[in-house]
Formats: structure tokens, sequence, C-alpha cells
């Protein structure tokens, strides 16, 4: 899937909870392999039976394990947070209803698999809501509902609509906040 255009540097993020291990991230990326998790190998540009194509990357000690697809996107997996890095431009995926929509249905097959009630949506960086990567890697012990209180904390109560994330000032659009789905619409 390519989000193309938008803004320069801005990618889509999401942020899930999840309980695996270093075991549980291996069979995730097995199963990934398998095609098991349609939704998420077509928001990652996987073709159907094209398998064996999302690799795992171990940390160093103490560092995150990813999961990397053919396309670019990544799973960054901090002791209880996956952060999902996808290569889609926060104005596409704002401005675009069907690519919203096809990220939404890859991010919450993901958030099924991984037991995760809802995810958080941030832009990847530009943005002051961006800095949740850092406060992640400080601890990385820090839980889903943690980092969305962070957020909170700093900025504000999430965005009501996907739509709210951006603004037109002028001529220029301008970004803001973060967005909570708990995939009602999707379930």
């Amino acid at each position: 899937m390519n989000g193309g255009g938008g803004h320069v540097g801005r990618n889509v993020t999401a942020n899930l909870g999840h309980r695996l291990d270093e075991e549980g991230i291996i069979t995730l990326c097995e199963a990934l392999n398998r095609g098991e998790l349609r939704q998420v190998n077509l928001m990652a540009g996987v073709l159907e039976g094209q398998g064996g194509v999302w690799k795992r990357i171990p940390g160093d000690t103490g560092e995150p394990v990813e999961i990397d697809s053919p396309g670019g996107m990544s799973f960054t997996f901090f002791e209880k947070v996956c952060y999902v890095h996808l290569l889609i431009r926060w104005n596409t995926f704002i401005l675009n209803k069907e690519m919203q929509e096809q990220v939404r249905r890859g991010v919450y097959d993901l958030a099924s698999y991984l037991q995760a009630s809802y995810a958080i949506y941030v832009s990847d960086n530009e943005d002051p809501e961006s800095a949740v990567l850092d406060v992640l890697y400080d601890d990385p012990r820090r839980d889903l509902d943690e980092t969305r209180e962070w957020l909170r904390s700093r900025f504000g109560e999430p965005q009501k609509h996907i739509a709210d994330l951006v603004r037109q000032a002028g001529e220029h659009r301008v970004y803001k906040g973060y967005y909570i789905d708990t995939f009602q619409i999707l379930k």
C-alpha cells in the first residue's frame, strides 16, 4: 500500500498493547508469512500467495524486537506496546477515506491477534505528539494505558474523529493531536 503525497516526512503510526514474549513475536512473524493476517498483509502491500517476506529483527540486549515487511512497514515490540510504523503519509490517512479504511482494517486485524482493545494513531514526526516514540524508548515497560495518559496529560484529549487531526489555516494545513480507535465500526 503506498500512501504517497501528503506532507514530506510525516507518516502514520499506530500503538497497540500486547503481551507477546519473544516466542510469541516469532509466532506472529510466522503467521504473517503464512498469510494468516490478511488485512495486515494487504496494509503492508504484500500480495496474496507471496509468503516468507516478513522478517524478525532481534534487538540488542534491552532493545525492542522488530518485525519488518517487504514494503517498509514495521512493528517495534516494546515490553507491552507494539509501535506500528506505516509508510503512509499522515495527510493521506486523514483525508483519503479509502486509505483510512484499509489502514484501520489492517491495524484492527493486528490488534485482534494481539488482543488489544484499541489503537492510538499519531504521526511519526514533525508534530509534538510524535514524541511518544521517545517515551517508549525511555521507558520500554510502559503499557498502552500509560502511553495514552502521557499523551492526554501533555496534549489534551484525543480528537473525536480522524478528520479532526487536520485543519486548514489559510493556504496551509495544520496537524494537531492524536486519535484513539476502539474499532467499533469495524467489529
